[in-house]
Parts: C-alpha cells; structure tokens; sequence
C-alpha cells in the first residue's frame, strides 16, 4: 500500500487570502484578490492571487491555497511584478493576431508549473463565436501555448 499525501489543495475564499498575507506580513498593502486557475482550464485546479506591495513598495502577486485536511492556508508562490512583463504587452502581442481588447475576456497571472516555479499570464478570449486561450511566459512574454474551441450545445 502506498500512501495519500493529506490534504489535497482546496478552495480559499478571495477575503481569506487577503486577511492571512496582510496577517503574515507577505505584503503592506493588499490591493485585490481573485481565484486564478492553474492549469488554465475553468474546472480547476485553482489557487487564489492577492496583489498588493510588499514592505519594498515593490508591487508583488502572491497565490495561496487552503489545505482542506489541516484547515490551513499555504503559500504556493510568488513574484514581483517588475520581474516580468507588464499586462499592457500581453494586450499588444494579442494584438498582433488580430484580438482587440474588447475580446479579451480575462487576463490573469498563474503558476503553469508548480515544480518549475513557471508564472505565466493567461489569456481568455472571445471573438466570432469561438473561444482562445493563450499562454504567454511571463519574464519574457513569448506565446507558450494557444487553444481554441467552440461552445459547447451550439
């Protein structure tokens, strides 16, 4: 027999993230918090990002999640946000196939990889009835990976 690794990461609520980084310390000020998926598909896995400053000034997101065996929250990663390219590059490099912002529907940091440490932005877009995602690194902005699918019961 083998055994189970207790406590399967878990959901935590936005606020609760919010409260343990300014609790610990992570961050001074905590600015906005929001469930992110990890593996970049809608049904989860899911860490919660809290951005904010940390005691630098620096601007930092960090992604927590709830150990539901231990009723405990851990830390999953970090970064600081002048480590890699702004948001406004991302919008831009969509741009270039032809995406306008009004389609972009939501646009996120994420951890891709727990076991590299790969921070990515995530893109999810809309246009002309059909659905993209795409996966930029986020030190250097270079396209990763890109998805298209339809919606489903059409």
């Amino acid at each position: 027999l083998g055994y189970v690794k207790a406590g399967a990461r878990g959901y935590c609520p936005p606020e609760e993230a919010k409260q343990y980084v300014l609790q610990q310390n992570l961050l001074k000020y905590a600015e906005n918090s929001r469930v992110v998926y990890t593996r970049f598909s809608e049904f989860g896995p899911v860490d919660t990002m809290v951005t904010g400053y940390d005691w630098e000034g620096s601007s930092k997101a960090i992604w927590v999640s709830k150990n539901d065996f231990f009723d405990t929250i851990e830390v999953e990663g970090s970064v600081l946000l002048k480590d890699g390219v702004p948001e406004e590059k991302i919008y831009s490099a969509l741009n270039e196939k032809g995406i306008k912002r009004k389609d972009v529907t939501d646009l996120y940091l994420a951890i891709n990889n727990k076991e590299l440490d790969q921070v990515c932005w995530y893109a999810l877009v809309q246009q002309n009835q059909k659905r993209y995602r795409y996966l930029f690194d986020f030190k250097t902005g270079e396209l990763i990976s890109e998805y298209q699918y339809e919606y489903p019961y059409e």
